[in-house]
C-alpha cells in the first residue's frame, strides 16, 4: 500500500498537470477561432488602404511628371529657334 502522502503528491501533479493542459488548451482555442481570425481580417484592411495609397501616390508622380514634361516640352521650340 502506497503512502497517503505519496498518492496525495501524485494526485496534485496530475491535476496540476491537467490543468495546465486545459488552460493551454483554452488559449490556444481562443487564438485559433478569435484571435487570428480578426488580426487577419485586419490585416487584409490594412494591405488595401496601404496598396491604394501607394496607387494614389504614383498617380501623382505621374501626373507631377507629365506636367513638367510638357512645360520643359514647350521650350523646344524656343531653343531651336534660338541656336
Amino acid at each position: 500500500m502506497e503512502n497517503p502522502t505519496t498518492l496525495a503528491r501524485s494526485r496534485f501533479i496530475l491535476g496540476a498537470v491537467a490543468g495546465f493542459l486545459a488552460v493551454l488548451f483554452a488559449i490556444w482555442g481562443l487564438d485559433r477561432w478569435v484571435v487570428r481570425p480578426a488580426f487577419e481580417r485586419l490585416e487584409q484592411t490594412q494591405a488595401r488602404e496601404d496598396a491604394f495609397r501607394a496607387r494614389a501616390a504614383i498617380q501623382r508622380e505621374l501626373q507631377q511628371l507629365s506636367n513638367e514634361l510638357g512645360d520643359w516640352a514647350e521650350w523646344d521650340d524656343a531653343y531651336a529657334f534660338a541656336v
